[in-house]
């Protein structure tokens, strides 16, 4: 008895598992397969543009530059050139003290040495 209720524990466990994957898969092809009329054709025309050698989006080579378009690339490289240059100016900062009397006596005895060394830091990498 006890042998035959294993057996029928073992026997439901693998039909629900067996009844899992057969929704499971049921479920997925239906889903596949169900697409609207506009869905259906829309992919019907993109792959009849795919087949006559077609892009499928338009080149930029199609658009005239607008105004928008050049203010907005003159402002991003003047973006730019003004944090790099914001970038230079306060990679000496560490140079400057709190104390004004500290900086402007540090600077007549330094001389140019916080140039030669800011420069080398830009070109090393280095602080």
């Amino acid at each position: 008895l006890r042998m035959l209720l294993q057996y029928n524990i073992a026997a439901c466990r693998a039909l629900s598992r067996n009844v899992q994957a057969l929704r499971f898969l049921q479920t997925s092809v239906a889903r596949q397969s169900v697409k609207t009329p506009i869905q259906d054709w829309g992919w019907e025309y993109l792959m009849r543009q795919r087949a006559m050698m077609r892009p499928i989006s338009p080149h930029l080579k199609v658009y005239k530059p607008m105004l928008t378009w050049m203010v907005s690339g003159f402002h991003r490289m003047t973006g730019c050139a003004m944090a790099g240059k914001r970038s230079v100016t306060f990679e000496g900062s560490p140079d400057i003290s709190k104390n004004i009397r500290n900086f402007i006596k540090n600077s007549i005895w330094r001389g140019n040495k916080t140039r030669k060394r800011v420069g080398k830091r830009l070109c090393m990498g280095r602080k």
